[in-house]
C-alpha cells in the first residue's frame, strides 16, 4: 500500500475534532470557531465558518446539517446559508448535565454520550424549515465518563473511562456484551473515541507516561479476539537525545486516534502517524507530523 501527503490545510489554532464526507470536511477548533473546507483537484479551500458562544467537542455531518456537541452538554444544530460563507444556527438544547462528548446517527436516530455517564437516543424530525430533537431513551452507560461511541450493523457500542467497551442492541438497548481491561496501571483510561470495521472495534489506552508507552487494541466482537498493539517509541526514535526528548513530552506517544481503511489501521500519536497492514497488524508506514495547527491529507 503506497502512503502519501496529497495536501495539508492550515487553519488558526489547534483542532478540537473533524469530520468528513464528500469531499467536504468540517473541523472545530480551540476557539470555538467551526469551518468548513471543500476539496476541489487535491486544493482545499474555505467553503463557510462561522463562531460559537460555547467550546465545541465534536461535530459530525447529518445529511447536509451538522451535529455539534459542547461542553455544557448542550447540542447544536448548524446549516450553510446558501451563496454565502456563513453558517446559520437552527436548533439548540441541552440535552448532558456536562461535556457532549460523541455523536453517531442512523437514519432519523441520533446517539450522543456524555461526562455525565449517559448515552442518550433522540430522534430527529424536519418539519418545512423547522427542526425538532427528541430524546427518546436514556442509558446510564457507564460508571465514568463516557467517552465514544460507534455503530456496526446491529449494535451500538459505548466506551467508558471505566475502562470498559459495551455492545448495545439497536432494539431494545440492552446490554449484550463487554470488554472490560484490568491494567496494573491507574492512568489507564479509555479516552480516544473507538472505530469500527467489520467486527472489528480498534479501542486506544490514551495514556502514555514515563516508564509506559501508549498502546491500541483491536477486538473482534464476533469471536471475542483481542489483540494488542504497542506504539513504541523505538518505531520512530533513532537517538538516546530524541529519546530522552519524547519521555519528557508525554504527549508525544499518546494515542490520540484511529481509522480503519480495508488494507489495515491507522494510529496517530500527537505528531506521530503509524499504519499498520491486516492480517497482522505489522508496522508498515510512519511518519512524523510536527506542524501544530495543520490538517494532513
Amino acid at each position: 500500500m503506497k502512503i502519501e501527503q496529497i495536501s495539508e490545510i492550515k487553519c488558526e489554532s489547534s483542532i478540537v475534532c473533524a469530520d468528513y464526507k464528500d469531499h467536504e470536511l468540517v473541523i472545530s477548533s480551540q476557539t470555538g470557531k467551526i469551518f468548513i473546507y471543500r476539496e476541489i483537484k487535491n486544493v482545499w479551500e474555505l467553503a463557510a465558518g462561522t463562531i460559537k458562544e460555547f467550546s465545541i467537542e465534536v461535530v459530525k455531518w447529518y445529511e447536509n446539517l451538522i451535529l455539534c456537541g459542547g461542553i455544557e452538554g448542550e447540542i447544536c444544530i448548524l446549516s450553510c446559508v446558501p451563496k454565502s460563507k456563513y453558517l446559520n444556527l437552527l436548533y439548540t438544547q441541552r440535552i448532558h448535565r456536562s461535556t457532549l462528548k460523541d455523536i453517531v446517527w442512523r437514519n432519523s436516530d441520533i446517539f450522543t454520550c456524555g461526562f455525565d455517564s449517559m448515552v442518550n437516543i433522540c430522534r430527529l424530525t424536519q418539519d418545512n424549515e423547522l427542526i425538532f430533537l427528541n430524546i427518546i431513551q436514556k442509558i446510564e452507560a457507564h460508571k465514568g465518563w463516557v467517552t465514544g461511541l460507534v455503530l456496526s450493523e446491529n449494535c451500538l457500542i459505548s466506551q467508558g473511562s471505566d475502562n470498559v467497551v459495551a455492545v448495545w442492541n439497536l432494539e431494545d438497548f440492552k446490554k449484550l456484551k463487554e470488554l472490560r481491561f484490568v491494567t496494573n496501571s491507574e492512568k489507564t483510561r479509555l479516552i480516544s473515541k473507538p472505530c469500527y470495521y467489520k467486527n472489528l472495534i480498534a479501542i486506544s489506552d490514551t495514556y502514555g507516561y514515563d516508564d509506559e508507552e501508549g498502546s491500541f487494541f483491536v477486538w473482534n466482537i464476533l469471536t471475542g479476539q483481542v489483540i494488542q498493539a504497542p506504539i513504541l517509541i523505538s518505531h520512530y526514535l533513532e537517538t538516546s537525545d530524541q529519546l530522552k526528548r519524547i519521555r519528557n513530552w508525554r504527549t508525544q506517544i499518546e494515542v490520540q486516534c484511529t481509522a480503519f481503511v480495508k488494507e489495515g489501521i491507522f494510529v496517530a500519536s500527537a505528531n506521530c502517524v503509524f499504519f499498520y497492514s491486516f492480517p497482522n497488524y505489522s508496522l508498515a508506514y510512519q511518519t512524523e507530523i510536527n506542524q501544530n495547527g495543520y490538517i494532513i491529507v
